[in-house]
């Protein structure tokens, strides 16, 4: 197994977000909300500080606002086949939003077994999938099973 994240200081207390690109490389929200990682860091993702602003227009939002539009760039990064994930510490859930898991499992479980190997995550931890359609009106949600996969 390849690393493709640098061990960070993160702490399994806080709710922490992360996003992986189409090749498996992973970034840490670093304590950000999604929408702020995203503009802060909007190249990673291919996108222009015009765009962001653009759909924050159409959605007659504040930039950043956790609403409308906050959505609809999250939505086309998911369709692109980013995969965007949340750890909830309270819970131990980490949610993994993808628009299809047949071409995200592998970035998904990579990302699980680098979590587990720095404890980040723990076996007993809840791995769940949400594949996104359909403008986020539609989901199918399961959980992922680690004897399975690791």
């Amino acid at each position: 197994m390849s690393d493709l994240f640098v061990p960070l200081l993160i702490s399994r207390s806080e709710s922490e977000g992360f996003f992986i690109n189409p090749n498996g490389l992973i970034f840490c929200n670093n304590g950000r909300k999604h929408i702020d990682f995203i503009f802060n860091h909007y190249e990673i993702f291919n996108l222009t500080k015009k765009y962001l602003q653009n759909i924050y227009l159409e959605y007659k939002e504040p930039m950043g606002f956790e609403g409308k539009a906050r959505v609809e760039i999250i939505r086309n990064l998911i369709y692109l086949n980013w995969v965007h994930i949340r750890f909830h510490h309270k819970s131990g859930k980490w949610v993994f939003n993808c628009f299809s898991f047949n071409k995200a499992d592998g970035n998904i479980i990579n990302f699980i077994k680098i979590f587990l190997k720095y404890g980040y995550a723990c076996y007993n931890d809840v791995f769940e999938i949400n594949i996104i359609f359909d403008n986020n009106v539609e989901v199918k949600r399961f959980y992922l099973d680690l004897k399975k996969y690791l």
